[in-house]
């Protein structure tokens, strides 16, 4: 790559824009420029891969007897890199079974006879409703754990780092699919009119398919006991998320401020972030708007802190709401709302629920 300044030379290397007076074929220097690309995912999966890209000449064939040598040299290379076990094409499969426990045929008659028993009148509606949105959650699901894996080990596409990544995503939202599941099993009369509405729809998997969005958090601490506190966490704010949708305010709250409380030790701003998140819903939805505030702002910090965007977003939107309360804060609650509009920028524009 060629660049007459360091900011030159760095963005001619990202861009892939390599000098084009080389006297080899296209087909040569495509094989090759992928090979060097910036982004790792995005460069041949294997030396067995880059091999046979280079010898496959269109033109001439006689030029594979000038490449012999470095085919060898590159096949011993790809024999040490092929050393290194790899998952099965199998692994891939089975992706529904691991809905097994959070959304099956069992769970689903466990939530008809709870809605039923309820004898409310629209029971039968609410949960034709509800079996509908949780089956297409869970088959959105099933399709992205499967393309996920497919795209590392089948199809070369992605990096084992972020396969890793959307996996610990995709568990996360299957944690909160059992957690509404539990939720729906167990409902008042308020739980099941707002049964629908509640439910989860297959669009919130798309975070678990972006790339940018994925690499940008703070990883997961290499410990495994405090990878494994941090899962608890994230577990129990799953269920209480989904009390709150429930209407559960006063008795969740209690859950809500414990969780706030300890995620502060995990020394995990992400899950801190979210946990106060959390808790500034319930107090608000409680009318406890002071304390509400608070907890918002602390989500706000480690939201930033964590580098997690659409955390931020959110606690800038519900300070902007719950500000906007009293007229005399309503320029405070512009800027605050501004706050929202341009992390949401940052985002691309998405919506943010």
């Amino acid at each position: 790559f060629a660049g007459s300044t360091l900011d030159a030379l760095a963005s001619a290397i990202a861009a892939g824009a390599a000098p084009r007076d080389a006297r080899v074929p296209a087909w040569v220097r495509r094989a090759v420029l992928r090979g060097l690309r910036a982004e790792p995912g995005e460069r041949w999966p294997s030396m067995d891969a880059l091999i046979n890209a280079l010898a496959q000449n269109p033109v001439e064939r006689l030029w594979r007897w000038g490449l012999l040598t470095t085919l060898l040299f590159l096949g011993v290379m790809a024999g040490v890199a092929a050393l290194r076990p790899r998952p099965p094409v199998r692994t891939c499969l089975g992706a529904a079974e691991r809905l097994r426990g959070s959304w099956d045929a069992e769970r689903r008659d466990a939530v008809h006879r709870a809605f039923v028993a309820t004898k409310m009148p629209y029971a039968e509606d609410a949960f034709a409703g509800v079996a509908r949105s949780l089956d297409g959650y869970a088959k959105a699901w099933a399709a992205m754990h499967t393309e996920a894996c497919e795209a590392t080990w089948l199809r070369g596409e992605q990096s084992a780092e972020l396969l890793d990544l959307r996996m610990q995503c995709l568990e996360k939202q299957r944690q909160r699919l059992q957690a509404w599941v539990e939720v729906y099993k167990a409902p008042d009369v308020e739980g099941v009119r707002r049964a629908v509405s509640m439910a989860p729809a297959a669009a919130e998997l798309r975070v678990c398919a972006d790339p940018e969005e994925l690499l940008l958090p703070v990883r997961l601490p290499r410990d495994p006991a405090a990878r494994a506190r941090i899962t608890a966490m994230e577990q129990r704010l799953a269920a209480l998320r989904a009390r709150f949708q429930a209407g559960q305010y006063q008795p969740g709250k209690k859950d809500a401020q414990l969780a706030a409380t300890e995620s502060a030790t995990l020394s995990y701003q992400p899950v801190e972030a979210e946990a106060e998140l959390l808790l500034g819903d319930f107090q608000q939805a409680v009318g406890e708007l002071t304390e509400a505030e608070s907890a918002f702002y602390r989500a706000l910090w480690a939201g930033e802190a964590g580098k997690q965007d659409r955390i931020s977003v959110e606690a800038w939107t519900r300070l902007a709401y719950l500000v906007g309360y009293s007229q005399d804060r309503a320029p405070e609650s512009q800027r605050l709302l501004r706050h929202a509009q341009a992390t949401l920028q940052r985002l691309g524009g998405d919506d943010v629920e």
